[in-house]
C-alpha cells in the first residue's frame, strides 16, 4: 500500500480508494485535509456535461455542465440551473459603461459583482459609481468607491430580479461625472428555471 493509498475492487463490484470498506460502488476517502479528494477534468473544448446523475431508466436527474454550472432536472425536462456570466470590460470612458446583454434572458438574478482589474478613475472629480440594468441606475450597487483590487465592498445582493429578456449591465459614474480610466470584470450570478414539457 504505497503512501497508504488503497485501491480495492471487491467481488461484489465496489471500488474503494483510500478505504477497505467502500460504502458505495465508488468510494473515495481522503487522508490529507489539504488535498483534493476527487477531480473530474474535461477534454480540451469540452462540450458534454462533466458529470451526470441518472435514474435507472437513464433519465438525467442532476449534473455539472462543461462550463461548471450546476443543474437539477426532472423526468419531464423541468430544470433549475445555477450559473454565472462574466465579462471583462474595455477601458472605461464617458458617463457610463454598458455591458450589452450580460444578463441572460429568462434568468433570476441574485447579484452582480464587480472587480476592478485596473484602477477606475475620473478626470472631472468623480469618486464613485453605481451598477444598474439600464432601467434602475443603482439596482445592483450604489456609491461604489473607485479602487483596484476591491472585491467585497462592491458586492451588493438585493432582492432577486427575473429578467424575461437579455439585459445589459450598466455602470454609471455618479454625480454626473465621467470615467476616464479603468477596466472591470463584472459577473452576473443567476438561476434559470425551465418548466416541464409534459
Amino acid at each position: 500500500m504505497y503512501r497508504a493509498l488503497i485501491l480495492l475492487l471487491l467481488v461484489f463490484g465496489h471500488v474503494g480508494i483510500g478505504t477497505t470498506s467502500p460504502g458505495g460502488r465508488l468510494h473515495a476517502k481522503g487522508s490529507d485535509s489539504a488535498a483534493i479528494v476527487g477531480i473530474l477534468q474535461g477534454a480540451a473544448s469540452q462540450s458534454a456535461d462533466l458529470l451526470q446523475a441518472q435514474n435507472s431508466s437513464g433519465n438525467v436527474l442532476a449534473g455539472i455542465t462543461a462550463a461548471g454550472a450546476l443543474y437539477r432536472k426532472g423526468v419531464n425536462a423541468q430544470q433549475t440551473k445555477i450559473d454565472q456570466a462574466t465579462v471583462q470590460s474595455g477601458a472605461m470612458s464617458g458617463a457610463t459603461l454598458t455591458l450589452t446583454n450580460l444578463i441572460p434572458a429568462g434568468s433570476l438574478v441574485f447579484g452582480v459583482t464587480v472587480h476592478p482589474t485596473t484602477t477606475v478613475a475620473s478626470g472631472d472629480g468623480g469618486t464613485t459609481y453605481s451598477v444598474g440594468d439600464g432601467t434602475d441606475v443603482d439596482r445592483w450597487g450604489a456609491a461604489i468607491a473607485f479602487a483596484a483590487d476591491v472585491t467585497l465592498a462592491n458586492i451588493t445582493i438585493q432582492s432577486p430580479v427575473f429578467y424575461t429578456a437579455a439585459t445589459s449591465v450598466v455602470l454609471t459614474c455618479d454625480g454626473g461625472k465621467t470615467f476616464n480610466a479603468g477596466v472591470v470584470r463584472v459577473t452576473v450570478h443567476y438561476l434559470t428555471l425551465t418548466p416541464a414539457t409534459s
